[in-house]
């Protein structure tokens, strides 16, 4: 029964953190329009690069994440 409390409460959080993955994609993609109309092209650069750099952060401090969730659901009591 503790396994699936744990499996459940995994699903759920696992669901929480792909649908603001997809609102993320999804409002990329409907601000860019606005941005090319009222950024200049070096101003939207700047922008892009931005992005970028924070897309790269979040791949780096989640490098470990799935192997640190095996590593704690084998090590629970």
């Amino acid at each position: 029964m503790r396994n699936f409390k744990f499996l459940k409460g995994f699903i759920n959080d696992t669901l929480i953190y792909t649908s603001f993955s997809f609102v993320q994609k999804g409002f990329t993609f409907f601000i860019t329009p606005f941005l090319t109309y009222y950024l200049r092209p070096e101003e939207l650069g700047e922008f892009t690069f931005l992005q970028l750099a924070w897309s790269i952060s979040v791949i780096v401090c989640l490098f470990g994440l799935d192997e640190t969730v095996a590593k704690f659901y084998i090590d629970m009591p």
